[in-house]
């Protein structure tokens, strides 16, 4: 499937998460690419217009694999009708304390679920229409980095424990 070329959209300073608006072309590749969170862009019609590479690794899959397939494709069969209302809600003007903080599950290509954290995002292209952002973070990765701080914190405390027998 040919790569969808990314909109051209604008951005102000603040969270790529946090803005109303998002410029893919500016700045955008240096940010989009490099990322730590996963970030994809949906059109209104739930076609995936841009997801990152984080994202993808996240769901086992390459970035052209997932450029321009529909958003139900990223999650779980039965999560499926669930996820196409939350699309909608965000494209009806439902107020955003319906639809932002949502629970969203998404798939692994072995068919594993992925565990994670997510926001969806409402933001506007220069033209005027709009696509909607979700920002993801891996839960599992968000707990490998805590194991690794734990290892740390253990042995900043064997470290001090050793310095106190020292001067004993």
């Amino acid at each position: 499937m040919a790569a969808v070329e990314a909109p051209e959209v604008m951005m102000d300073e603040g969270l790529i998460s946090d803005r109303q608006e998002f410029d893919a072309t500016e700045d955008g590749d240096g940010i989009w690419d490099h990322c730590a969170a996963g970030l994809c862009l949906i059109d209104e019609a739930g076609i995936v217009v841009r997801i990152n590479r984080e994202l993808a690794n996240c769901l086992g899959r390459s970035v052209e694999d997932l450029q321009g397939r529909s958003v139900v494709e990223l999650h779980p069969a039965d999560v499926g009708e669930a996820m196409i209302a939350l699309h909608a809600a965000i494209f009806d003007g439902r107020p955003e304390a319906e639809w932002a903080a949502k629970d969203m599950s998404f798939l692994h290509a072995n068919g594993r679920p992925v565990v994670a954290w997510a926001r969806n995002q409402k933001i506007t292209l220069k033209d005027g229409s709009a696509l909607r952002l979700i920002t993801m973070v891996e839960m599992s990765q968000l707990s490998r980095d805590d194991a690794l701080a734990e290892q740390v914190h253990r042995a900043k405390n064997f470290a001090a424990l050793a310095g106190v027998i020292a001067n004993d």
